[in-house]
């Protein structure tokens, strides 16, 4: 059992939700009676009170517990050595004993008990002006849960009785039902298939009299805003989420947070348009797939065609970029498509003290490697709002080559006066190497040699260290990760770590767009991870990750090379990964994916 203390988790989550077997029966008989009189509330949310601030329902867990649970991906993980060691350890051995305690009280194995109980669905509500929550979990067998429910509410008073402590489990009668609690903030009851769990005796009487009086005039589900986002639901998702934004804007703390200068331009770069755009949006959602070969999150924001852009305009420059074929042997592609220049410009309102000092340094700084040039309005202004990076496993086809190999980086600009502008890009990376030599010069390494190279119908300007003082041309310093090259390719300029990656690039380019840009694309970040590309890089380090490995953990080699190539092995279950956020006249969202390959057992 995998996953056994996964699932003892779930039952200790569950164990609070103590009833009767008697009580379902009552329940069961109301339930039949309410479903003939046409008043059975079938939806959750319509049992969730109108200021809900944030909802989920999981309405496909076992699409989840699929993926969880699936043979091959449990067989690969078994196999590591931390969960290997968690095996042996005294909680898996009581996680166990729990496990197997319950199996024998439901005459049942955990599966198939957790599916029947779970697979109708977990809806949630959170009310924080009540100080409230509700959990709504449709069960598939209303026998087995009452079943359950009995059993750990038995557990807790032998528990009690032997610490020599008073019962912790409470009844109480309300309409009819007999409600449970195992401690002042929980109450529980289970109606006909609807287990019913709120910290709040009045919150969770209130559901019982929608669920018993049928659907009310005022509930979540009566909310237009709620009805709107939910609309956008697909039922091909396992799992959707909703939060008021509107009502978090009254919290001082979020609109602090909101409003407050960042000192990270990093991700001011990344996200900062997800900032400007919670200031306005009414409220957020989010869903969650789970299939064989794909789990994908996506969370999204309205934006009115209106909206204004605040102080983050740069972010919602027009920005559609076109798709481009990656270069041989590419494991990450990264796409940004931002007013660089606009947000330099801004840095005054988007920034502390301390981070806008960092800017007036960087901009002299950036200038001497310009010619002088303003490096927001002279550099960055004559670049398109589409930056493009690449990184690439590297082959090293002749000595000398490092003992620990890096990838290969590539950055990619596009120029708006392409016949003028390269130029100043060419001299800078000309002022960069000259740089470098001085620093390496101090320090007694080898000089980069500057050489010209035709290439492609363009010209490669590329610098490769000296192989002096090397020692061993097949484990020579990190350093020779690096040859650092640029070309002009039409209207794209590149920077690349290699001169070999810069190959691949104006290869790639050569080729011209796959695809055209999206209409109306205001902003967007793609970032494209390759699992079997991303462990052939890691393979070329195989035999530096195992000599650390030894060192480190002390392992012998062969449990070493056991537990690096393990690992190798569940980074090739990734087939792709995918982040994308982006932003047109109507939306903000995010989207992350994951496509894995086959998780057939070995």
């Amino acid at each position: 059992m995998v996953l056994a203390t996964a699932v003892a988790a779930l039952w200790t989550l569950v164990a609070p939700t103590v009833a009767s077997a008697q009580t379902a029966a009552t329940a069961r008989a109301e339930a039949v009676a309410q479903a003939a009189a046409g008043q059975q509330v079938l939806d959750p949310a319509a049992l969730m009170a109108p200021t809900c601030l944030a909802y989920v329902e999981i309405t496909r867990p076992e699409d989840v517990l699929d993926r969880i649970l699936d043979p091959g991906l449990q067989s690969r993980l078994s196999a590591l050595p931390g969960v290997q060691n968690y095996y042996q350890s005294s909680q898996f051995a009581q996680a166990r004993m729990g496990v197997a305690l319950l199996e024998g009280a439901l005459q049942t194995k955990w599966e198939p008990a957790l599916r029947s109980l779970i697979g109708g669905g977990i809806y949630l509500g959170l009310d924080p002006a009540a100080e409230a929550a509700l959990l709504v979990i449709r069960v598939r067998q209303p026998e087995l849960a009452a079943k359950l429910l009995q059993t750990l509410a038995d557990l807790a008073e032998v528990d009690a009785q032997n610490r020599g402590r008073p019962s912790p489990v409470k009844t109480a009668e309300y309409r009819g039902l007999k409600g449970w609690s195992l401690g002042p903030n929980d109450n529980h009851v289970l109606v006909g298939d609807l287990l019913l769990v709120s910290n709040k005796t009045s919150h969770l009487k209130a559901a019982v009299d929608r669920l018993l009086d049928g659907p009310p005039a005022a509930s979540l589900a009566s909310e237009p805003q709620f009805s709107q986002a939910r609309a956008t639901r697909d039922p091909q998702d396992a799992a959707w989420a909703y939060l008021r934004l509107d009502a978090l804007r009254g919290y001082p703390a979020f609109t602090q947070v909101l409003h407050a200068k960042s000192n990270n331009v990093l991700a001011e770069l990344l996200v900062g348009g997800v900032a400007e755009t919670l200031k306005q949006a009414p409220y957020a959602t989010a869903s969650l797939r789970a299939t064989a070969d794909e789990l994908r999150l996506r969370a999204a924001l309205p934006r009115p065609a209106d909206a204004p852009v605040g102080e983050r305009g740069w972010f919602f420059a027009p920005a559609g970029a076109a798709e481009l074929p990656p270069p041989a042997g590419t494991i990450s592609t990264i796409l940004l498509a931002r007013d660089v220049a606009g947000m330099w410009l801004a840095r005054d309102e988007l920034f502390d003290d301390q981070t806008n000092t960092g800017f007036a340094q960087a901009d002299t700084q950036f200038g001497l490697f310009f010619s002088g040039r303003d490096f927001a309005t002279e550099v960055l202004a004559e670049l398109e709002p589409r930056l493009r990076f690449y990184i690439m496993r590297q082959e090293f086809s002749s000595p000398p080559r490092p003992a620990v190999k890096l990838p290969s980086f590539a950055l990619v600009l596009e120029m708006k006066q392409p016949e003028e502008f390269f130029k100043h890009l060419l001299v800078g990376y000309q002022k960069i190497v000259g740089l470098v030599n001085v620093l390496t010069g101090q320090q007694g390494l080898p000089a980069l040699l500057m050489e010209i190279e035709p290439y492609g119908g363009t010209t490669i300007t590329k610098s490769t260290f000296l192989p002096e003082g090397v020692q061993d041309a097949e484990a020579a310093p990190l350093y020779y990760n690096f040859s650092p090259a640029c070309a002009r390719v039409g209207k794209y300029f590149v920077y690349a770590s290699t001169a070999d990656g810069l190959r691949r690039v104006i290869d790639a380019l050569g080729q011209g767009p796959t695809a055209t840009p999206p209409a109306e694309l205001w902003a967007q970040t793609l970032v494209q991870t390759s699992g079997p590309e991303a462990a052939r890089a890691l393979a070329d380090n195989r035999e530096f990750f195992i000599s650390q490995n030894m060192l480190r953990q002390g392992h012998d080699r062969a449990a070493a090379e056991r537990e690096v190539d393990m690992l190798l092995e569940l980074v090739k279950l990734l087939r792709e990964l995918r982040l994308k956020l982006a932003a047109d006249r109507a939306h903000l969202w995010f989207e992350l994916a994951a496509d894995f390959a086959s998780t057939a057992a070995p």
